[in-house]
């Protein structure tokens, strides 16, 4: 793990990790558990997921937001790692 160049939404992280498994469910099951951790170590070092929304993802809350209100539409997008 290493982190990139910080930008104005935060701290990038790059994760790269090996494993021996071929089997496509067990490395799904690997990358899960590691992800898993470091969403759940997150709060404990007071840092906060990010994740930048796509154009896809403003299309879908529009979508959404016609239902209900842009306040939720804009709660929503809140999953780089961000100082509490």
């Amino acid at each position: 793990m290493r982190t990139l160049e910080p930008t104005l939404t935060g701290l990038p992280i790059k994760v790269c990790i090996f494993t021996r498994a071929t089997h496509w469910e067990s490395y799904e099951a690997i990358q899960l558990e590691i992800f898993d951790h470091l969403l759940a170590a997150a709060d404990h070092f007071n840092l906060r997921v990010f994740q930048e929304p796509t154009g896809m993802d403003f299309a879908a809350y529009a979508r959404i937001g016609l239902r209900r209100g842009l306040r939720d539409v804009l709660s929503a997008f809140h999953c780089s790692l961000l100082p509490g």
